[in-house]
């Protein structure tokens, strides 16, 4: 802050606490109200023009007419749903993209999943009986607590957190107008459970010129409540027991802001973040939590270097802003002033309708009738007197042209214009033209379609920011123990399984957004079954997703192999079985033949027989080779033809005692 506080408090007091400020003497909490309270306006400033924006498209999408009273009163005020349909066929593409079957959530391990094996006191992995090794942490266990860890987070998004899958929808309509929305990610003590709220921009405000989250200095969170609401934060002691003047109107709601900001505490010079509660109105401050955890603190020789605060806001935009600021725009933004001539075009076309419709004119003195308006019955003749002239001649209608064919032709290339913005196509709407041959009506929606599918990876990367933050969450408040149930079957969850080599991800695919789009890649992934690199059980369910099969894994049964097949493969591992105690014990007579060699070589030494030295130093050696040749054997690998003279040799096939000291009584 620029002006210091008065108090200095330490960071090991202000950690765990729900409230500080009553740490604070009255004065340092008037400063840092009054702070909070500039800031927050500083930055609504900064986004005026985008406000002023989005409150216009808003009222165009949401079809607010008002009374106009040019070119006359009660003229034509029609409100041409562009920004409307727009949102609606993009929330109707994207929403059953994300929330396409009960499972919302993935798993994606992290690292090797290949086990851990046991070690005795030495470093040697442990074995059983059978030579098996002995794992610590079994092969693919990270893949079952990965899929466990998917089937509670989706249980929690559409089972738990009761309000996540009506406000994504919400979101998903909201997006395409304004294009930026928020949600934020935290643990309701209340409920007692991880919440996820949608908030629109105008509850959350962030200065204009940040460019992420992350490094904006501060957010701030409109937030209204009722009396009550402000009494039960009172008891529960997470606000200061101060008076705050409530407006005239009994139980009205009362305007509060949270603010995301960094303060120092403790007078080292680093601010620390902070999340300060403050009225509005009174600028009373009620509250000041610390935003950060002991974990979150990063030292280094000269004291504290960095502290990381908590997360809870994602943000969710439809386009980036071109000019580099904070807040996205939507098509609402994009099509705010096409929309507007549209409509002027059509009211234009309504009104000079109805003036060629509705008539009028002068009548000359020389036409004898009452005064006032005529009316006509169908098949009516009206009796007038005429003076001077014909009765037309004493007419005169009002000089007015119809509705001009120009200002229709230019209204249809605007409405065309608003289409190619928004991709909302003919093709793309359900209305195919006709004598159209169906592979290229599907080149024509995957065209139609590419800018909803950059959208949606922009939407699939803040989902799996808000999936990152729900983990986390998870890690931290969750029970030792959970059970939840998927499909009936009641499953096990601890706090334990959210470690840190586990990922999440959103299931949907953010490459695919349309239905046929992925029925036709499905059915070309089903022509890969039979090839030996490529599961079929897994290619036949990601089929039947494709096309919308609930509950797919109860039609996919594991095929039973033939029986005459397993016969002949344990015929196969007997006779390998077999093979390799053949060699391993012919390996054992060749080590004792070649333990005696060598005595033997000692001996001749001691003698100085140079002759049986030099013929014992060879025979060493092919037994040395030889051994070498049934080691590879028994791994699946032919002895090599230079090994047969030791073979021989072995076996007692050499002339007399070729072996000097070695029995030739061979190995049979």
């Amino acid at each position: 802050m620029v002006q210091e506080l008065q108090a200095i408090v330490d960071l090991e007091t202000i950690l765990g606490q729900a409230n500080i400020a009553h740490l604070l003497p009255e004065d340092d909490l008037k400063l840092i109200s009054t702070r909070v309270i500039k800031e927050y306006k500083i930055d609504k400033d900064s986004n005026q023009e985008w406000t002023k924006k989005t409150e216009d498209a808003m009222k165009i999408a949401k079809q607010i007419v008002e009374i106009k009273n040019t070119p006359w009163p009660g003229a034509s005020n029609v409100k041409y749903p562009l920004i409307t349909v727009a949102a609606i066929q993009f929330a109707a593409r994207a929403y059953p993209a994300i929330v396409s079957n009960r499972q919302v959530v993935k798993g994606k391990i992290i690292g090797s999943d290949q086990g851990i094996p046991s070690t005795n006191g030495s470093g040697q992995i442990q074995v059983d009986e059978q030579g098996q090794v002995i794992f610590q942490v079994p092969p693919g266990a990270k893949r079952d607590r990965a899929d466990r860890i998917a089937n509670h987070m989706s249980y929690q998004f559409l089972e738990e957190m009761e309000e996540w899958e009506d406000e994504t929808d919400s979101l998903l309509h909201g997006l395409p107008v304004v294009g930026m929305l928020f949600r934020k990610v935290f643990f309701n003590p209340e409920l007692g459970r991880n919440q996820s709220r949608v908030l629109w921009p105008s509850q959350v405000i962030v200065n204009s010129e940040a460019k992420s989250l992350a490094t904006a200095p501060r957010i701030t969170e409109i937030v209204n409540l009722y009396p009550y609401q402000m009494e039960e934060r009172k008891r529960a002691a997470l606000w200061l027991d101060v008076d705050i003047p409530l407006k005239e109107e009994e139980e009205s709601l009362e305007e509060f802001i949270e603010q995301h900001t960094r303060i120092d505490m403790d007078g080292d010079g680093y601010p620390e973040p902070y999340i300060v509660t403050v009225h509005v109105e009174s600028g009373e401050l009620v509250r000041i939590a610390p935003n950060f955890e002991s974990g979150s603190i990063l030292s280094g020789p000269s004291g504290i270097r960095k502290i990381t605060p908590t997360e809870f806001y994602v943000p969710y935009r439809m386009f980036p802003d071109p000019d580099g600021g904070f807040y996205g725009i939507g098509f609402g933004h994009l099509m705010l002033p096409i929309s507007e001539t549209v409509d002027t075009l059509i009211n234009q076309l309504i009104d000079a309708g109805t003036l060629a419709n509705r008539g009028g004119g002068f009548i000359g003195r020389g036409i004898r009738m009452k005064k006032g308006e005529t009316a006509f019955k169908i098949g009516e003749y009206k009796t007038v007197d005429v003076g001077v002239g014909s009765l037309r001649d004493n007419i005169l209608p009002l000089p007015v042209k119809e509705p001009s064919n120009v200002l229709f032709l230019l209204l249809g290339l605007l409405i065309d214009a608003a289409k190619d913005i928004s991709s909302v196509q003919d093709v793309t709407t359900g209305k195919l033209p006709q004598a159209q041959q169906p592979t290229t009506t599907l080149a024509l929606i995957e065209q139609g379609e590419m800018v909803f599918s950059g959208i949606f990876k922009r939407i699939h990367r803040a989902l799996k920011k808000e999936m990152d933050l729900l983990y986390k969450l998870n890690a931290k408040f969750l029970t030792d123990q959970e059970y939840f149930t998927v499909l009936d079957d009641t499953q096990a969850i601890a706090r334990a399984d959210y470690g840190n080599d586990v990922a999440v991800v959103p299931v949907s695919d953010p490459n695919m957004i349309s239905s046929g789009v992925k029925e036709k890649r499905a059915e070309l992934l089903m022509g890969q079954i039979g090839n030996p690199f490529i599961s079929g059980a897994e290619v036949t369910k990601r089929f039947l997703d494709a096309i919308g099969v609930e509950n797919p894994e109860e039609l996919i049964v594991t095929p039973q192999p033939d029986p005459q097949v397993l016969i002949d493969i344990g015929r196969l591992e007997n006779d390998r079985m077999r093979a390799e105690a053949t060699v391993q014990e012919t390996r054992a007579k060749v080590v004792d033949l070649m333990t005696q060699a060598v005595k033997n070589l000692a001996d001749a030494k001691d003698r100085n027989n140079d002759k049986d030295i030099n013929q014992l130093i060879g025979t060493v050696a092919l037994f040395v080779n030889y051994i070498g040749a049934l080691d590879v054997r028994s791994q699946g690998v032919a002895a090599t033809p230079g090994n047969q003279e030791v073979s021989g040799l072995i076996e007692g096939q050499g002339a007399g005692n070729a072996l000097p000291g070695v029995p030739a009584s061979g190995l049979a």
